[in-house]
This record gives C-alpha cells, sequence and structure tokens, in this order.
C-alpha cells in the first residue's frame, strides 16, 4: 500500500486533478457503484459483445475491433484489420494472415484473463470477486466531480473513477493510463461507455467509441477455438 499511495498521487498530479478531500469509507463507493452500475445484473453477467472504434493520435486511420468476452470461463476474442487473438485462461493465439502464434502463460491459470475482463471494464468487476478499496479521494477535473477508488484483486492495482451518484465515470491504473467516459448508456441494466477519452501521461492520447452492445449473447465455442 505504502508504494500504490505515491504512484496514484502522481497520476492524479499529471492529470490535473485537484484534490478536495480523502472519504474514510472506501466500502461505501464500491457498494454506491455495483448499485448505480447495474447491481444483481452485473453478478449475472456471462457474456459480452461489442464494438470498438480506437483512433489513436496523429493519424486519420480508426481501426474497428470487434470484441467476444466470457467472463465465466475468462475467454476472449479480438479480431480487427483481418487478424484474430484468442485469449483463455492458459494460452492465447494470434493469426495474422496465415501466420499463427501461441502464448503459454507461466502465472497462475486466469490471472492473466482476470486482468483483461474486469481492468478495462470497471463496472462490471463490481459483480465478481473484489477485495476492499484501498482509499478514496475525491476530486476536481474539467469542473467535474469525482472520487477515485483504488483497489487490489488477486495482487492486480485498478482505480476506477465515480460521479457522486456512483456511476462510473472512468478508471485509471497505475501505469499512468486514463480513460474518462465521455457518454454512457444503460444496456441490459448495466450501465456502459459509449464515447470515451484515453490519456497517458496526464494527455489525452486517443478517442474510444464503443457500440453494437449484446448482454449475455450466445457465444459458439467456436469462437474461442484455436484460429
Amino acid at each position: 500500500m505504502k508504494r500504490l499511495l505515491p504512484l496514484a498521487l502522481a497520476l492524479v498530479a499529471l492529470l490535473g486533478l485537484a484534490q478536495d478531500n480523502v472519504n474514510k469509507d472506501p466500502a461505501y463507493w464500491l457498494e454506491l457503484g455495483l448499485k448505480a452500475n447495474g447491481g444483481d445484473a452485473l453478478r449475472n453477467l456471462k457474456t459480452l459483445s461489442y464494438t470498438l472504434e480506437y483512433k489513436p493520435p496523429f493519424t486519420d486511420k480508426t481501426n474497428v475491433i470487434k470484441v467476444y468476452l466470457d467472463f465465466v470461463n475468462l475467454r476472449s476474442r479480438l479480431e480487427i484489420d483481418g487478424a484474430v487473438r484468442v485469449n483463455s485462461k492458459e494460452r492465447s493465439f494470434t493469426k495474422r494472415g496465415e501466420q499463427v502464434q501461441e502464448g503459454i502463460y507461466s502465472t497462475q491459470p486466469g490471472n492473466f484473463m482476470w486482468d483483461i475482463l474486469f481492468n478495462e471494464w470497471p463496472g462490471l468487476r463490481f459483480g465478481k470477486e473484489r477485495d476492499e478499496a484501498s482509499y478514496v479521494m475525491n476530486v476536481t477535473y474539467k469542473g467535474k466531480r469525482y472520487h477515485q477508488v483504488l483497489t487490489k484483486t488477486k495482487g492486480v492495482s485498478q482505480g476506477f473513477m465515480f460521479f457522486d451518484d456512483g456511476t462510473v465515470a472512468g478508471y485509471f491504473t497505475p501505469k499512468q493510463s486514463t480513460i474518462t467516459f465521455d457518454k454512457t448508456e444503460v444496456v441490459g441494466g448495466i450501465t456502459v461507455p459509449v464515447k470515451a477519452t484515453e490519456f497517458r501521461e496526464g494527455f489525452p492520447y486517443a478517442d474510444l467509441v464503443y457500440k453494437d452492445y449484446q448482454i449475455n449473447p450466445a457465444l459458439s465455442p467456436d469462437l474461442f477455438s484455436k484460429p
């Protein structure tokens, strides 16, 4: 914890977030966030699919990524520009053209996929296993009041940002990457981002647009087999 707090504070400074005060009841914000972002709908989430349009800086090209997530078996499939990447708890496959690369994870089974599935989906993780929040910091960014919550689950540090009503406003990581949600909507009882901005080291980096959400779609096992 002594290592995490200075790192998080440094992130706040980089983003120009003004600290207001420290909330002494982190568990309150965890529960409020769960309720505001879907409650039982989050706990019942098994699968999810959507399309992500990702536009990095200094280019006119927009990358279109089709995403399939299986939260029960900890599997994912990403499709972009004809390439396919399939992740499971033990290994990954990446196919570009006729070439297929295989990766085998030597860490504890499931930890890598836990990071992928829940690190970038702050609201969804509330319906699953979690540790208590390490701390909560109330901050102001672009004239809006946020509550930053730093948590640690399975040894992975993750930070979420909430509005006063508990609705997820974005997330940040100790690696100094921050996503702020510019627009959200409710799909199947779950709050999901529609438009977002990625910041790296405090500077706007990429625009993100999420669409074509499907909550608990029936995903064929073939989607997650070796491409």
